[in-house]
C-alpha cells in the first residue's frame, strides 16, 4: 500500500498487513511414525504429535508447536513403545532381554535350587506392558517312589539338596549305599534292595531237597531218602525264609 502526507499534515492512503499462515508441509521432515495434529494454520495456532500404533511420543521432546510469524516453532518425535526393565520382584530369577521396547522379549531363568513354573517368557506389548507367565519356585522332589521293596526316610525334607536314605523292607538287603539326593533333575542316586539269599541246609538226614532259587520267599521241594516216607501232616515245600 501507499500513504501520502496531505496539506493538512495527515497521512492518507490504504494498505494493511495480515498475519501469515503456517504451512502444513513444514512437518514433512518429522520422520516415520509421526503425524502432527492441528486444527488451524493461523498465527498462534498450536499442534501436537500423533504416533502410529506401537509408537509413543518421545519424552525427550516437548511434542508441541506454535505457529509464529508463518513458521511452526517447536519440536516433537515418536519412538517405539517402551516397557522399561522387567522386574518380577523375585530374587531367585535371572532375566535376559533382547530389549525393553515393543515386541522385544525377556527369558527368565532360575538360580540354583529353583525351577520355572511356566514358559518363563515375557513380551513387551503395544500398551507398554510385559505380558507372559512364569516365575521361579524352590525345587521339591517329593517323596521317592518306584520301589516297593524299600521305604524312604527323609529327615531333612524333600527340597533341593535334601538326602533320603532308602531302607530295605524285611527280607531284602541294600546292594549299594541306597541314598538319594534331590537335584534339579529329580532324585539322583543308586538304590536297590535285593532279596536275601539263604543257604540250603536241612538238619534232618532223612530228607533231601530240590531248589531252583534260594532267595527270600523262594520254595524248595523236599523228598525222603529211600527207606523213609513223608509224614502226612508235613508239607513237602519249604519256604526259604
Amino acid at each position: 500500500g501507499t500513504w501520502v502526507c496531505d496539506p493538512s499534515a495527515t497521512w492518507v492512503g490504504s494498505g494493511s498487513c495480515t498475519a501469515v499462515n503456517c504451512s502444513q508441509h513444514a512437518f514433512l521432515n518429522l520422520g516415520m511414525h509421526t503425524t502432527p495434529v492441528f486444527t488451524s494454520l493461523t498465527e498462534g495456532s498450536t499442534a501436537t504429535v500423533s504416533c502410529e500404533s506401537e509408537y509413543e511420543a518421545d519424552p525427550d521432546y516437548a511434542n508441541a508447536w506454535t505457529c509464529s510469524q508463518g513458521v511452526w516453532q517447536g519440536e516433537g518425535a515418536c519412538r517405539p513403545v517402551q516397557c522399561g526393565a522387567l522386574d518380577l520382584m523375585n530374587e531367585n530369577t535371572t532375566i535376559d532381554c533382547t530389549g525393553t521396547s515393543v515386541s522385544h522379549s525377556c527369558t527368565v531363568g532360575c538360580v540354583k535350587g529353583f525351577e520355572a513354573t511356566d514358559t518363563n517368557t515375557y513380551v513387551c506389548d503395544a500398551t507398554g506392558q510385559w505380558v507372559g507367565d512364569g516365575t521361579c519356585v524352590a525345587i521339591d522332589c517329593g517323596m521317592p517312589t518306584g520301589n516297593e521293596n524299600m521305604t524312604a526316610v527323609c529327615p531333612d525334607g524333600t527340597g533341593y539338596g535334601a538326602m533320603c536314605s532308602m531302607v530295605c523292607n524285611q527280607g531284602f538287603i541294600a546292594s549299594d549305599c541306597n541314598q538319594l539326593t534331590c537335584t534339579e533333575n529329580g532324585w539322583v542316586g543308586d538304590v536297590e534292595c535285593i532279596p536275601l539269599g539263604c543257604s540250603w541246609s536241612i538238619m534232618d538226614p532223612t530228607l533231601y531237597g530240590m531248589c531252583n532259587e534260594t532267595k527270600y520267599q523262594d520254595q524248595c521241594s523236599v523228598s525222603c531218602h529211600r527207606g523213609y516216607t513223608m509224614n502226612a501232616t508235613e508239607a513237602s515245600g519249604y519256604d526259604d525264609t
